[in-house]
């Protein structure tokens, strides 16, 4: 069962390449063995950078770039996607992908946060936050289902940024239609540059997040 896991959501990780650049690679037994798999863009220009990696229950891979681009993977057929951060697009800090990888969003350096839905995945912004701001960390959290039986989840980002107004936590239950700054807290959370945010495993509604002076934090939100 473990090797039919690893088989069918790959195994990826990111290496050095000889020249000082970074690539991608898979594995499909176990680690024993690596290929490459180039990222190109569509003008075939190689971007063999990856700063981002997520990965959906059915195998599919999303990778964001030091150039700011993003790329959809499934086994070893690569697919350039457009990203909606305007010219010139920043890096890509962090993915996040629903569990059925049909809702991806991105954070980029510049405090862009965008997303994309299956099965075409283009891109829109779904929110700029503050000058200066650096999305530091995304994810997506399932905490319910509709009466279709749809996943549904909320999503959160954590920002950092040489303000306070650039040092938050970020909830939105809308799919990013609007996002509430969830910061404020009992205790109170420390101001920090956030760089990760992740929910428990099992309950979409506790969150985890880490922050560059405030420590790891955990907060329970309860249903949107």
């Amino acid at each position: 069962m473990e090797t039919e896991v690893l088989e069918a959501i790959d195994a990826i990780r990111p290496a050095l390449q000889a020249d000082g650049g970074d690539i991608l690679f898979r594995s499909i037994d176990d680690g024993t063995t690596w290929s490459n798999i180039p990222l190109i863009l569509a003008n075939s220009t190689p971007d063999n950078q990856p700063t981002a990696l997520a990965i959906a229950s059915n195998g599919t891979l999303f990778v964001g770039t030091n150039g700011g681009n993003l790329f959809r993977v499934s086994g070893i057929s690569m697919t350039p996607l457009t990203t909606a951060d305007p010219a010139p697009a920043t890096q890509v800090n962090a993915i996040a992908v629903d569990p059925e990888g049909n809702i991806v969003v991105a954070g980029h350096t510049d405090g862009v946060l965008e997303s994309a839905t299956g099965p075409s995945f283009t891109f829109s912004i779904i929110d700029a936050f503050a000058s200066g701001t650096s999305v530091g960390g995304v994810a997506f959290a399932v905490d319910g289902a509709s009466s279709a039986g749809v996943v549904t989840g909320s999503i959160y980002a954590v920002t950092a940024g040489a303000t306070a107004d650039g040092k938050r936590v970020f909830r939105s239950s809308n799919l990013g239609a609007s996002f509430l700054n969830v910061t404020t807290a009992t205790p109170a959370i420390d101001t920090s540059d956030y760089f990760f945010v992740t929910p428990h495993p099992t309950d979409g509604t506790t969150l985890y997040v880490l922050g560059q002076s405030s420590g790891f934090f955990k907060r329970t939100f309860g249903a949107p």
